[in-house]
Parts: C-alpha cells; structure tokens; sequence
C-alpha cells in the first residue's frame, strides 16, 4: 500500500491482513476483525487481499534487488532474502551498499524491517524485532573489518534476548516450549541439542542447528524470468492521458532494470489501460534499435498514446514485453554468402596464394578463463577440416554465447582503480550487470574473478572484472 495519509488496510475473510501506518497509529493490527478495525477509524480504506498481486510485488523487489546480489530468495508471503557479503567491496562498505537497496525501496513507498545475520533463519527471525535495526554496530562500514563475525557475534546476542514466539516454528511446538519455562531463545540455546531432539522433536532441533550456522538446508534462489508484466493501479481513477504519466515512466524504469539484469533489448512495448467499463484499451510501440533507451521508449509511448482518446476513467495501466533480442549480438559474418563459405575449394585457394601457414581458425579449448578458452590454431589443407570448420563455428559458444562476451578481448587484462569510491579506467566507469563468476585452475593456481557489464562515461561498454586472488579490478575486453 502507497497511501501515507488515509487509514488503509489489507483484509481476507473479514479480517485484517496488515495496515499502513497511519491505520496502525490509530490501534489497527494484523489478526483484528474488520468490526473492531471500524470501531477504531469510521474514514477506513478497505482493499481485498490478492495473493497473485503480492507475489508480483515479491518479484518486483527481488528483481530490484538482484542488482544488488546475484543471490536472492523468497520465502513463505512476505520474506526477501539477500546475500550482500559478496558485493560490499563493489560499494565500498556494507552500509553504503545497504543505503542503495534503501533507497530503492524507499522511492517505491514500501513498508520493510531489515536485519543482517549470517544465517537465513536468524536474519528472518531478526527482521521482526523492531529494534534490532538500531543496535547494528556502525564499525560494520569498515572496508577491512570483518563484517561476517562482527554480524554472527551480534546478531547472536540479539537473538538470545529474544521471546520463543520469535522463533518460525509451529504453534504447537512453541507451546510445548513455553510449558516447560523457557522464555528466551537463548535459554533454549544452551540445552544440548540432544536433549532439545528428545523433549520438543526433531523439527525444533533440526532449526536450532540451521539458525545457529550448524546445518544449512537447500536454498531455491530467485532467477528473474524471461519475461516482462507489471501493472500499476491508481488509487484514484485517471481522466486524462497526462495523468498516466508518472505511471508510464515508473513502470518503464522497472522494464529497463529487468533489462539491464538479463542483457536484453525490447523489440515491442505492449501497453494495457484498464479502465471503470471494464474494458481494456491496447496499444503496441515498436521499437527498431537493439538498445535499452529509457528517455526513447517514454517519448514514443506518449506520442503513440496521443492517437487514442480514452472513453472511460482509467483504473490501472499495465506494460507487457514477450519479444526479446540479445543487447550484444554476435558479429555479422565476414563472408555473406553461404555458398561461397561452403566452397571445397576457397581454403586451398587461399593457401595456394599465400602459403600454408596463412591460413587459422580459432579452437574453443576446455577452459574457463576467457583468455585461454580459445586459441589460434593453423588450419590445415583438408576438405574435412573445412566443412568442420563451418558447421562447428556455428554451433560454438562464439557465435551465440549465452552470457554477453565482448567483441574484442585486451592481450592482457588493464588494471582498473577506484576514484572516489567508482570504478575508472580513463574515465569513470559504472556497471549496468550483474555479477558472472569464472573460476579456473584450481588444480594448479586457483583462480576467481566476478565478471560485469561496465558503461564508460564515453558511451563505451567494457568487460570488467574483480580478481579475488590479487583483490584488484580489471578491463578485459570491449563491446562493439
């Protein structure tokens, strides 16, 4: 809910799911009838619960929050989780990098409780403590303090203070706590996990261990999906085709992050105006460039909505895009036709020319270390190797790779530096993706490094990378 004056509130079967602020300064809660709620405020905003519409929302944060983290989940109706550990050296700190994700949720007027823990369980358990966020020490915004013990040692004492209610168990085996006198999560801490698996169960104990870092569970990590549908509902109908714009603009700077996050291109907008006749008005605005252009496609959909007039007052506005391209497409074929590539005869016409080491191709060798991956190799005189050479270059990863690859890969990789905490390499450069992570060698010389998209304030998008090894950031290659 959006609303910051007006008492509202979400109900299911009569009763309240959750209020917005200005209804719970009033005395309204979650669980209380909607008799009670009214007793309390006569001026009350009422919506339906639509689950459908809260699942969107969750995706619609994650995929806002995936920017942040390659590793997002959502759990049960109302939990995101983030791990951010990864990412903090890219925004110099925890704390800045919190203040990012913040501040994306503040501008989208949504209500949140965040907390940081080293387990899943604990930091959902710490979210709904109020005060935790509070207490959270500032040395964790430390470039070289050990955040991770800095955040287990006192998210654990936060837990420890905590009530047994606290804890996302069922209801019966809280109850079968309580009975005995153990209040606190941290009396209950201190019984053996053997003797907690006899009184409570195996299911209390198995969540000790799993929020106490002891036993990790399977993790079903969000992966935003091939396909872009969001829709925007006015809480006050809509009269006039200037009215959709703040709308229109708010549902395109989502589209571009979706974007931006899977390195795709628009070909087609498909816009939807639902309006109070319960009829849908639709148009499409088609789009000729493999590009993400955020000031484009706003100005092409208002020209393409001032061709229809709208009969009704409208409720909610919906963008949907279903085709897609790659936004680095392979290059085009040096030879265009195909029966001249297919020739038996040009490879050895060449080398007939010009000797027979003038003639190679490039081998996709079994590494992962872009630098080795391929090679140069002297193509030799056969009408096999030919035809080989044809047919295998269209099925390799070079042709249509699945992850963006520059076109042009640096002899050797450029040390990049940080100016005034942004990465720079002749010029500030801002990553627009995000983070790929190729390991090799770990045989021999083990090696790790975190691959993004990175856009030079020239207008040049670069390959960049973070060697974990050297701690250091470098430019790999460049995007035509």
């Amino acid at each position: 809910m959006q609303l910051s004056q007006t008492a509202a509130i979400v109900i299911q079967a009569n009763q309240v799911v959750c209020a917005n602020l200005t209804a719970q300064q009033v005395g309204i809660q979650s669980g209380m009838n909607l008799s009670s709620a009214y007793s309390l405020c006569e001026n009350l905003t009422i919506f339906e619960r639509q689950t459908k519409t809260e699942l969107q929302a969750l995706e619609k944060i994650a995929l806002m929050i995936y920017q942040y983290s390659s590793q997002v989940v959502i759990q049960a109706e109302q939990v995101i989780f983030a791990e951010v550990g990864k990412s903090q050296t890219l925004y110099n700190g925890l704390l800045p990098l919190l203040a990012q994700i913040i501040s994306q949720l503040t501008q989208h007027s949504y209500q949140y409780q965040l907390a940081l823990a080293c387990t899943i369980e604990a930091a959902e358990v710490l979210s709904f403590h109020t005060q935790y966020q509070q207490t959270l020490p500032q040395a964790i915004d430390h470039p070289i303090t050990d955040n991770k013990n800095i955040i287990y040692q006192h998210s654990l004492k936060q837990l420890e203070q905590l009530s047994i209610e606290y804890l996302n168990l069922p209801e019966y085996c809280i109850e079968k706590i309580l009975s005995v006198g153990i209040k606190k999560i941290g009396e209950l801490k201190k019984i053996e996990n053997h003797a907690i698996n006899k009184r409570f169960g195996i299911k209390v104990a198995k969540y000790l261990k799993q929020l106490y870092q002891k036993k990790s569970q399977p993790i079903n990590y969000f992966s935003p999906p091939l396909h872009f549908y969001q829709k925007q509902a006015f809480s006050d109908v809509i009269y006039y085709k200037n009215g959709l714009t703040q709308a229109i603009v708010l549902l395109i700077k989502q589209l571009c992050r979706f974007l931006r996050v899977h390195q795709q291109s628009a070909q087609q907008l498909n816009w939807l105006l639902f309006d109070t006749e319960k009829q849908t008005l639709g148009f499409q605005v088609l789009l000729t460039h493999a590009q993400i252009n955020q000031p484009g496609y706003i100005e092409l959909t208002q020209l393409s909505l001032e061709r229809f007039t709208l009969h009704s007052p409208i409720e909610a506005i919906a963008l949907k895009v279903e085709k897609f391209c790659e936004l680095n497409g392979s290059s085009n074929e040096f030879f265009q036709q195909e029966s001249f590539l297919k020739s038996h005869h040009f490879i050895n016409k060449i080398q007939s020319k010009l000797g027979e080491n003038s003639c190679y191709h490039w081998q996709i060798n079994n590494q992962h270390l872009p630098e080795k991956k391929q090679s140069l190799t002297p193509l030799i005189n056969s009408l096999e190797t030919a035809e080989n050479l044809i047919t295998n270059t269209s099925k390799s990863e070079l042709s249509s790779p699945k992850k963006p690859r520059p076109s042009w890969l640096f002899a050797k990789p450029q040390a990049a530096y940080i100016i005034q905490k942004q990465l720079a390499w002749h010029g500030k450069m801002t990553i627009i993706s995000t983070v790929e992570r190729i390991s090799s060698d770990w045989w021999e010389q083990a090696e790790s490094r975190d691959y993004y998209v990175a856009y030079h304030e020239s207008g040049v998008y670069y390959w960049v990378f973070f060697d974990h090894k050297k701690k250091s950031w470098f430019v790999h290659g460049i995007f035509c």
